[in-house]
């Protein structure tokens, strides 16, 4: 054998495909893989044959090649008729007439190949080293239609599959198999069938060569959008070859030295070389673990959105249910401590009033539910008009001082600088933000004031309310997490047991969706808190 151009890359050609059918036969999972794999050793069997008939030395090896690269013919198209049935969607295992037929003819056109001379004749054209040609029988028309019929149904069925899918996976896999196949089979059939018919020999080691184009392709496809992974692939293709051509170098060694350190080499390549791989597939099993969590993570986020979706409902449908009682009883308690029905013994009334709180504070409670709820579900509706806000905090101010027992026992103080304070927005919802900071601090100021300032910023169209008061004040690990859902300040429940980590929440949403900001301040615990909001005039959108 003789190290030519064309002996390279023939030799090239056979460990790429050496490589690729065997992991194609080793990992396949599908009937498809499968005969892609027998596709690509009949493909593999197509140059070694190649290799053997330019370069025989004897005419018993020139019979072998030229027998063999018939045999690789039959080998390649039928398995790859296979393939593009099975790849298309047919089930060999379910169409067993389809299967037997293919096999009972390749079985009888590799049987005519090797034991006669009716497709091939060899025993008059061997004329030495890369000078031989091929003469065909009179069967080899036979054996040309076989061939040229394959590739068209092959074709056929890959087509048909491109035209019915929908689906953009399938479409890259049929585009880089039918690149391949176009490419090798075409220039295959045309330099490998129908050129010999005119004594042209030439370029026949072309067709071999060019079909690792074919396997590299369909191996691409396969493996790229299934559950293998193309850099192992590329990895150990590139590391099989490295170390044949290195173990070659060395077997050409001319010294045991030269051998000895060579070989060493070879055996440094194979060792980096499984190191590499077992790095790539411990990545590729650390991402695949790490994909499946996610797709689990995926399907429980989404039970929780709708476990959340359904407790958001059942809030605002149970709080709705609530209402009605709770705006009964808190009317009928006013109306007996208005003395309507006449009048009430001390003792009574005090027990009246206390239902009268405690419904009103239940109702609050109630409104928080439903807020969030319509929050979370998207549905908190607004209607805007143009109002007092000085005028609203007055009200709200004076509403707690004369009904609310505790703030009765606290200096309320509000005051003013500026004179105009006019701003569009939701009149209740404000209401709702002031009077929710207001009860906030009456609720845990055990004694002291409790200070209400509205100001303009200047140069701007913002108004800004400060309610400071003496309370328990607030912690710094509070601090960050007091306007979300749920959230007490540290040692509030021993002041006020009924409250429910959503009043500061609701606030939040409602100046935000506003166009303002919230926010609080405090000096740590025992020093007291100061809640901030600040309000545009005219919120964005509607000026």
């Amino acid at each position: 054998m003789y190290f030519t151009t064309i002996n390279i890359l023939l030799g090239i050609s056979f460990f790429t495909i050496a490589v690729l059918s065997t992991l194609l036969f080793l990992r396949s999972r599908t009937q498809s893989s499968v005969f892609l794999s027998l596709s690509a050793c009949g493909a593999g069997l197509w140059i070694a044959s190649t290799i053997i008939f330019l370069n025989a030395s004897q005419p018993v090896l020139f019979t072998i090649g030229t027998k063999g690269l018939h045999v690789a013919g039959i080998m390649i198209l039928t398995a790859f008729v296979c393939f593009s049935y099975t790849f298309s969607g047919g089930n060999i295992k379910l169409n067993k007439k389809f299967l037997f037929s293919l096999l009972i003819i390749s079985v009888l056109f590799i049987y005519i190949i090797v034991f006669t001379e009716n497709i091939v004749q060899t025993t008059r054209d061997y004329a030495g080293v890369s000078n031989s040609s091929i003469s065909f029988g009179n069967l080899y028309p036979c054996y040309s239609l076989y061939i040229l019929l394959s590739a068209f149904l092959s074709y056929y069925f890959l087509i048909k599959k491109s035209l019915k899918t929908k689906s953009k996976l399938e479409k890259v896999q049929l585009l880089y198999i039918g690149i391949g196949t176009i490419v090798s089979l075409s220039i295959g059939l045309v330099i490998n069938i129908i050129w010999p018919f005119f004594g042209i020999f030439n370029h026949y080691w072309l067709g071999p060569f060019l079909s690792i184009f074919f396997v590299v392709f369909a191996t691409y496809a396969i493996f790229k959008h299934h559950l293998f992974n193309i850099k192992v692939i590329s990895v150990e293709l590139f590391s099989a070859l490295m170390s044949v051509f290195v173990l070659v170098d060395a077997l050409l060694s001319k010294t045991k030295i030269e051998f000895i350190l060579k070989f060493g080499l070879f055996m440094g390549v194979v060792g980096i070389s499984i190191l590499i791989i077992r790095s790539i597939l411990n990545e590729i099993k650390t991402k695949e673990q790490l994909s499946k969590l996610s797709e689990e993570l995926r399907g429980v986020n989404e039970e929780l959105k709708k476990l959340d979706q359904a407790k958001s409902e059942f809030l605002s449908i149970a709080s709705h249910q609530l209402r009605t009682p709770l705006t009964a009883m808190k009317g009928y308690s006013s109306m007996l401590l208005e003395e309507d029905y006449g009048v009430l013994s001390p003792k009574i009334k005090e027990v009246v009033d206390k239902i009268y709180q405690s419904s009103g504070g239940l109702a609050t409670m109630i409104e928080d539910f439903l807020n969030v709820s319509r929050i979370e579900m998207g549905k908190m509706k607004y209607e805007f008009s143009n109002f007092d806000f000085k005028k609203v905090i007055d009200e709200t101010i004076t509403d707690f001082a004369t009904n609310n027992k505790k703030a009765k026992t606290l200096d309320l103080q509000f005051a003013t600088e500026g004179t105009d304070f006019n701003i569009t927005a939701d009149k209740n919802k404000i209401t709702q933000v002031v009077s929710n900071l207001i009860d906030n601090s009456i609720k845990y100021t055990p004694k002291g004031f409790i200070k209400a300032l509205l100001t303009r910023k200047p140069n701007t169209n913002i108004v800004l309310l400060k309610i400071e008061d003496s309370g328990i004040g607030i912690s710094k690990e509070t601090l960050p997490g007091l306007f979300q859902k749920f959230t007490r300040a540290k040692g509030v429940s021993r002041l006020h047991t009924g409250g429910t980590g959503l009043g500061l929440y609701v606030a939040r949403k409602i100046v935000e969706d506003h166009g303002g900001i919230i926010w609080a301040e405090s000096k740590g615990e025992g020093k007291g808190s100061a809640f901030f909001v600040e309000l545009p005039i005219y919120p964005a959108g509607r000026d």
